[in-house]
Parts: structure tokens; sequence; C-alpha cells
């Protein structure tokens, strides 16, 4: 299976600020790099979602094994940790789906994303009481009928930086991991990239030796 990495992407980019000619001493970073492509992803995706577009698969990625706290509050349990920022869209976050599962349980349940304040009176509600709920709150997830725990949830969506994500899910995470964006928005994100960053960046006089030492060429 092909698909694009967010080394790849750095080191496309980097190829072309540098002539193709990489070395460790030039005076932009790649970690500045990398954060530029994080801000004009997040950037691509809310200009399409804003439009009303459903969000392409390409852009969902998944957290996977949050527990759950087994200490009710008002009736909800909550993730021990904080989830990574989604991505802020029209009327709403950009979690698309919540789910919960037990130890040695295959069954998955579903969790219906609501409001903070939709969840506190859907517990007075007939109809709505054992529904499964979840609402997200000060970065936290909070869910109703955990089950028996420990319990874990999994959550889906559109998250402002994929790296944040990917070392959740696993810390010794590297670049190496499928970047989420359509291949089709790569061009768009790297001429914005080199267009708006790096016009001023540009002027900066290219290190001619790979020494370890900033050697300018002159201009």
């Amino acid at each position: 299976m092909i698909f694009t990495t967010l080394n790849t992407i750095v080191e496309d980019i980097l190829k072309i600020i540098r002539g193709s000619i990489i070395n460790s001493t030039e005076p932009i970073s790649r970690r500045q790099i990398e954060d530029w492509v994080h801000q004009y992803r997040a950037l691509l995706i809310k200009q399409d979602l804003d439009k009303g577009y459903y969000p392409n698969p390409d852009y969902i990625q998944e957290l996977n094994n949050l527990l759950v706290n087994d200490e009710a509050s008002q009736g909800d349990f909550k993730t021990e940790l904080k989830i990574p920022k989604t991505l802020d869209l029209r009327y709403k976050n950009g979690i698309t789906w919540v789910g919960r599962y037990t130890p040695g349980n295959n069954t998955v349940y579903e969790h219906t994303l609501i409001p903070q304040s939709r969840f506190f009176w859907s517990r007075f509600k007939r109809y709505s009481f054992g529904e499964n709920y979840a609402y997200l709150e000060e970065g936290y997830m909070h869910i109703t009928n955990p089950g028996i725990t420990p319990a874990f949830i999994s959550i889906k969506g559109v998250f402002e930086n994929p790296m944040e994500v990917m070392l959740m899910n696993n810390p010794s995470v590297n670049g190496d991991f499928p970047y989420p964006i359509p291949n089709n928005k790569l061009p768009v994100l790297k001429k914005m990239i080199l267009e708006t960053e790096l016009k001023i960046e540009a002027v900066v006089p290219s290190d001619v030796t790979n020494d370890d030492k900033h050697n300018p060429k002159p201009v």
C-alpha cells in the first residue's frame, strides 16, 4: 500500500528549499516545517468543511484504548487523559465518532455525541434513560453507561495536529506514519508553505557545506 508520510512531505519541501541538496546545517529546521505542514493542513481541511462538505476519510484519525475512570460524577465517566485538540468547525468540534468496549468483550457500543447541556437534561427524560451518550468538556471525553469497568473508548475525529494523535496511540512513533491528508491536497499545501512562509526565509543565505557549521553562500 502506497501512502504519504509526514517525513516524505517535509523532505519534499526541504528539497525545493535547498535545491535538492539536503544537509544538516541549513537554518530552516525540520521542526518548523512540520509545524507549517500541520497548520496548513488544518487550514485546508477547515476551508472544505466550512463549505458543508462531509469529512474526507483521509482526514480522520482514531484514538484507541482510552481508559475512562470509574468514579461517576453526575452520572458520567470521563477519560483519564485529555485528548488532542480537534479542528474547530462551524457550530461543532471535529469529533466524528465515539465508542466503548470492555476487555474480553468484542462488542463495540456507539455513543451519541451531544452538547454538555443536553446531556444534563437527558438524564431526566424517560425516553432517553439508558442511552449511550458522550460529550467533550475541557479536553476530556465524558460518556454514560460505561458498563463493566475498566472500560475503554475509541474516538474518531479530525485533529489539529496528527502527530499528537499518533504519539498518544504509540509514544515511540516517528514521522513515518501515514499522514491524514488526501494526496490531491499535497501540492496546494506545499505551495502555500513555500509562498506564504518562505518568501522571507528564501532570502536567507544558503549553507554551501555540510560540516555542522553555518557557512553562508554570498548573495
